[in-house]
């Protein structure tokens, strides 16, 4: 790639190297600001590790910084991707992603009941600039929850509707015509936030679709805010939805 495009390796290192990940982090951080592009390579290995996991900062800085342009062709093959530098989308204050500790899954029956989900769920693998969070569905459909103290100039940020993913060992196919609800909990009841429709065709889903919610009614405040994928079809259950790199963003350039 280089050879062809007439540039150079802004960093030292050819590639990630195991065990050096705080030199490699600041060497590459240190570049990425002035970088217009970056040609990013999306082939992980599931049974050895994630890019993500070895330099978490980086891949934090390009979720917030960086996009995959409009004119750049993607398709279910493609495992190389041309990332261009752009606006910036806030500091991530929560990483849903690693909060594990501070979340409940839960499914709903044929009835709408919500039950606890227990039960591991594949590791899959990031996809077009996005970490997923597999969600396990119920008859009806199926969320999780999230419980932390809203910061000020909080947004939830996260993409959706993405339709094929792989984990380790198979191929997912994400449901169709899903409905997303966003809802924040807390001492004065259930607050809707966000209701949006996902994947309404077979055609859709070539990428995902960033979604937004602001917080600011909630600054200061601990709710439980809620991301549930709901169907007026049945499902079949155990079948697998997954939302992108979801977080709490905030603005530090707010006043």
């Amino acid at each position: 790639v280089y050879f062809a495009t007439g540039t150079h390796n802004p960093t030292p290192y050819p590639g990630l190297v195991p065990g050096l990940r705080e030199e490699l982090e600041d060497a590459i951080l240190s570049v990425l600001p002035s970088l217009r592009y970056v040609v990013f390579s999306e082939i992980d290995q599931p049974h050895f590790g994630f890019y993500g996991d070895e330099l978490p900062n980086v891949m934090d800085y390009l979720e917030r910084h960086y996009r995959i342009p409009d004119d750049f062709d993607v398709d279910q093959n493609s495992w190389l991707l041309v990332l261009e530098n752009g606006e910036d989308r806030g500091r991530t204050e929560i990483d849903l992603l690693r909060a594990a500790s501070t979340t409940e899954r839960f499914l709903r029956n044929l009835d709408n009941e919500i039950t606890p989900d227990d039960e591991a769920l594949p590791r899959m693998r990031p996809r077009l600039l996005h970490r997923p969070v597999p969600i396990r569905l119920g008859v009806r459909g199926g969320g999780i929850d999230y419980t932390f103290t809203v910061p000020e100039n909080a947004e939830l940020q996260m993409g959706l509707g993405l339709r094929y993913l792989r984990s380790a060992f198979r191929r997912h196919e994400h449901p169709a015509n899903l409905l997303v609800g966003v809802s924040a909990i807390d001492e004065s009841g259930v607050t809707r936030l966000r209701r949006v429709q996902i994947l309404a065709s077979r055609t859709s889903g070539a990428s995902w679709r960033d979604l937004k919610v602001p917080l600011d009614d909630f600054a200061g405040r601990t709710v439980k805010l809620r991301i549930e994928f709901l169907s007026r079809r049945p499902l079949n259950d155990g079948v697998l939805a997954w939302l992108g790199s979801p977080r709490i963003a905030v603005d530090d350039h707010e006043d």
